[in-house]
């Protein structure tokens, strides 16, 4: 944290892989955040790949595992980050 110097913890963190282009030459983004596409939960050390759908901006994003459940999250805070479907994650 920038504010405080301490470090963000988190029990759950979602990786969200979405589809985006940038728009012009100042570098703003267009993501499209209802798609759906690959996701990955990391929780107790696990990770646990899987997906993400959502039905339109009013709606929560859903996530799943392979299997078609639910992610299973760990009690506690979650952090969802979302990246470019071409992005390299390595973990």
């Amino acid at each position: 944290d920038k504010e405080t110097g301490k470090s963000i913890t988190s029990y759950n963190v979602l990786v969200q892989k979405v589809s985006s282009k940038t728009l012009d030459s100042k570098g703003r983004l267009e993501i499209d955040m209802c798609a759906g596409g690959e996701a990955i939960l990391f929780t107790n050390g696990v990770a646990v790949k899987g997906t993400w759908s959502r039905e339109d901006l009013d709606s929560r994003t859903i996530f799943k595992d392979e299997s078609g459940e639910e992610f299973r999250l760990t009690p506690g805070n979650s952090w969802v980050e979302v990246v470019d479907q071409n992005c390299n994650l390595t973990y």
